[in-house]
């Protein structure tokens, strides 16, 4: 049986029994328990597993409502994205992540004379549809209802055929421990292909994400190129920021 059959198939019985024991899932499948522990470990990596003490049990994923997100200190959120406007120039193109701050960037973009845009996000093409300016490129894909966004393994494959000078983009969590996180795992692998296919990856994030835990891992510091945030921002995550290269911009 291939690796990937086998993985797919333990995350189904996952969906039935909540738990699932190396030692069990060796026997159901033939197989070492060695070959399973790697399974778990690779599908831990993923953030679609937790691993646990001799198994693995759901990933189960919280995300706010939207509209309660894009509330929440919406008034930073505006001075970041004035402030992200400093990065951008005529004739840009840019990838612009799913999230409540980069939606702030959006909106504010009709100020430039051309711009090429990609984004999954329905929102910010909402935003953007009004600007006569704006050259809007959207990946193919599904449509997840909750965030209001384009993913899933059909989007990933239709982004790789677009580069960017910059990507904008957002995290749920920020730790010294863990790096970058985030709520989603689809949204997680959208944000990687932009920033692989950018030259500079910009996270905007407010002083409200620091010490912040969220389940899945998008990266650590050095995933950044500049990171755009208020002067809440802690000395101990300005310190791991600086040592990873990240130019810091405080608005």
């Amino acid at each position: 049986m291939r690796k990937s059959t086998r993985q797919d198939q333990i995350l189904d019985i996952l969906k039935e029994k909540k738990l699932v024991k190396v030692s069990e899932l060796a026997a159901l499948f033939t197989t070492s328990e060695l070959t399973i522990r790697k399974d778990l470990n690779e599908l831990g990596e993923k953030g679609k597993v937790y691993r646990t003490y001799g198994g693995a049990t759901q990933v189960h994923t919280i995300e706010a409502p939207l509209q309660e997100r894009q509330k929440k200190n919406e008034h930073l959120k505006r001075i970041l994205a004035i402030k992200a406007l400093e990065l951008l120039h005529d004739m840009d193109s840019v990838f612009i992540d799913a999230g409540t701050t980069t939606e702030h960037l959006a909106a504010q973009l009709s100020v430039f004379d051309k711009l090429s845009v990609i984004t999954g996000s329905l929102n910010i093409i909402s935003k953007l549809q009004p600007f006569d300016n704006i050259n809007i490129y959207v990946p193919e894909g599904r449509i997840d209802h909750k965030a209001f966004s384009i993913v899933g393994s059909q989007a990933e494959t239709s982004l790789q055929k677009y580069n960017a000078r910059l990507t904008f983009f957002g995290v749920d969590g920020i730790t010294i421990e863990q790096g970058l996180l985030s709520d989603s795992y689809e949204a997680t692998a959208i944000s990687n292909i932009m920033l692989q296919n950018s030259k500079t990856g910009v996270l905007m994030a407010d002083s409200s994400k620091f010490g912040k835990i969220s389940p899945i891992r998008l990266g650590y510091f050095d995933l950044v190129d500049i990171l755009i945030t208020d002067s809440g921002i802690p000395d101990e995550y300005r310190t791991a920021f600086e040592s990873a290269g990240v130019k810091i911009i405080i608005a």
